[in-house]
């Protein structure tokens, strides 16, 4: 691949435009000193008086052109460099990349909070093979197609999906002999072998972490869909908070 040539000189101004500037002002400014000496020269060749009136007149006409033209000139340079400084801010702003955006935006204040969030909770002393799958149909309605199901202690276990439920349950039905779908368990579903990563599949996070080091870990699990938050990340406290896949690609196109 070929280089190409630069556009910019010392003042990073490109050359064609610099040069028609200088060429434009040396133009003006000769023929402004032309005009002058002719007419200042032909009012001596006359005589005194008439060199006088010249000489006014000459004045008066050239000091309010002088005046506009070193302001045009000033205004433009400076107006230029002012230009250049502010198109440096937003192009330092525009580049900033996805990464560094989602690394100054903390999960906690992004995530839903438990007391916006549909969760199955097992009671104390009972385990997923209580848990009947006919049970948690219900909670798929509307905009609701994940859940996370979790212990007494609001430890999430799985996140369970709509797809993987329904999936589950339509091929248990096409099983030869046919499985009676209203018996099955979550027990049944979590130890499918390809249902079980796929509710198990699940990152969690400190509460002050970013969304860059979200993004980070979900992209470090295959297949992983959901980021569940907690006080210092660990799967053993209490759920603090939920993000999904969804989510991070929404903030990562904002």
């Amino acid at each position: 691949m070929t280089d190409k040539p630069s556009t910019q000189n010392g003042n990073d101004q490109p050359p064609e435009i610099g040069g028609i500037a200088k060429l434009v002002l040396g133009l003006a400014g000769g023929a402004i000193i032309g005009i002058s000496a002719v007419s200042l020269a032909g009012a001596a060749w006359v005589g005194p008086e008439q060199f006088a009136q010249t000489s006014q007149m000459v004045f008066n006409a050239l000091l309010p052109l002088l005046g506009t033209w070193v302001g045009t000139v000033l205004a433009y340079y400076f107006s230029r460099k002012n230009f250049e400084s502010a198109s440096q801010s937003v192009e330092r702003m525009v580049n900033l990349t996805t990464e560094q955006k989602l690394g100054q935006i903390v999960v906690a204040k992004e995530m839903l909070r438990p007391v916006e969030i549909t969760m199955h909770r097992i009671p104390a002393g009972k385990t997923p093979k209580d848990v009947m799958l006919k049970e948690l149909r219900p909670y798929f309605t509307g905009k609701v197609t994940r859940i996370p199901v979790v212990d007494e202690r609001n430890v999430v276990l799985y996140i369970l999906h709509q797809s993987g439920l329904f999936k589950f349950l339509a091929e248990s039905a096409l099983r030869t002999p046919p499985v009676d779908i209203e018996k099955l368990t979550l027990q049944d579903l979590v130890d499918d072998a390809d249902l079980k990563n796929w509710v198990t599949n699940i990152v969690f996070i400190g509460e002050e972490a970013s969304v860059a080091d979200a993004k980070r870990m979900m992209e470090n699990k295959p297949g992983c869909q959901d980021l569940i938050v907690t006080k210092t990340g660990k799967n053993t406290e209490p759920i603090q908070g939920w993000m999904t896949n969804a989510d991070i690609g929404r903030l990562s196109k904002a």
